[in-house]
């Protein structure tokens, strides 16, 4: 497993291109291990990976062999204690994120690098060097567009906490898929996922977005406060909750009327390419949280 680590490793750190594939398999060698022998032997796995990443690449290399490993071996602990899929997913996602935010913290404090902010330096830098382009044709461009770049930053910037939220469980999600089928063909007992259609988000999702919808109304967020933060950050992650929510009645429903598996694939696909059909799904999301709408079609003779 180390052997196989170091190999990933070394074309993750230097070989251009391949390292977009090679770092989603990085977790592998651990997710193996862990599911397979207790949880001390793990510890040992990830701190001889440290000292490799230590002698094969450098500070960026200990930092991502302590994040794939501990996000590794969290997961094959769960399935080697025979925990269910949510719970191995849950268990490898907050480990995840925890190094990610660890990782930021320490690059803003002891290296002086900050990704967002730098990100967003270079955005504003070419925005204005497209303005200035523009007026030197003399097409000036319009107060408006310029009041929504700013808005766009500023909303942006308050969104860093979900963005850190959300990517870190959607890297989990993909290695879940990734890998699941994998230490399966190596005889590690793997639970299943539930099917997409009957997926079903807590009432309570509904209630804490129609409870920040009315607080909003009550209490207006001011740009740049923290409860604009703490607004923009809880009403983007209930949305997925519903959007979530919604692409599992699109299933549901696409089942119960025996459509083609494409269909509903398709309008998945669409509803994270054009607005107007996203805000449908979820839509459909608050419906079926808020009528039960599953039920009752289920119900209906």
């Amino acid at each position: 497993m180390l052997a196989l680590y170091a190999v990933l490793l070394l074309i993750t750190l230097y070989i251009p291109v391949l390292w977009i594939a090679s770092s989603f398999f990085l977790i592998l060698p651990f997710f193996i291990y862990s599911a397979k022998y207790p949880a001390k032997n793990s510890v040992m796995l990830i701190i001889a990976a440290i000292i490799i990443s230590m002698i094969t690449g450098n500070i960026v290399a200990v930092s991502i062999g302590f994040a794939y490993g501990t996000t590794g071996a969290a997961m094959g602990y769960f399935l080697y204690r025979k925990k269910g899929k949510f719970s191995v997913y849950m268990a490898g996602s907050l480990v995840f994120l925890a190094n990610t935010i660890i990782q930021y913290v320490v690059a803003v404090l002891f290296f002086h690098f900050n990704l967002i902010d730098d990100s967003m330096k270079m955005l504003r830098e070419s925005f204005e060097r497209s303005v200035h382009m523009m007026d030197q044709l003399g097409e000036p461009v319009p107060d408006k567009a310029m009041e929504q770049f700013e808005f766009g930053m500023d909303y942006f910037r308050a969104l860093v906490p979900s963005i850190f939220v959300v990517s870190s469980f959607v890297m989990v999600f993909l290695f879940t898929v990734i890998h699941f089928p994998i230490l399966k063909r190596l005889g590690v007992e793997v639970p299943s996922w539930k099917p997409i259609r009957e997926w079903q988000m807590p009432k309570s999702v509904l209630w804490y977005y129609i409870i920040v919808l009315i607080a909003a109304i009550i209490f207006v967020p001011e740009n740049g406060s923290m409860w604009y933060m703490i607004y923009i950050n809880l009403l983007f992650m209930l949305q997925i909750c519903l959007t979530i929510q919604g692409i599992s009645f699109l299933y549901f429903f696409g089942n119960l009327k025996n459509w083609p598996k494409a269909v509903p694939t398709a309008l998945t696909v669409l509803s994270f390419l054009f607005f107007p059909v996203l805000y449908l799904v979820r839509i459909l999301g608050i419906m079926d949280l808020g009528f039960d709408l599953k039920q009752r079609l289920q119900q209906k003779p």
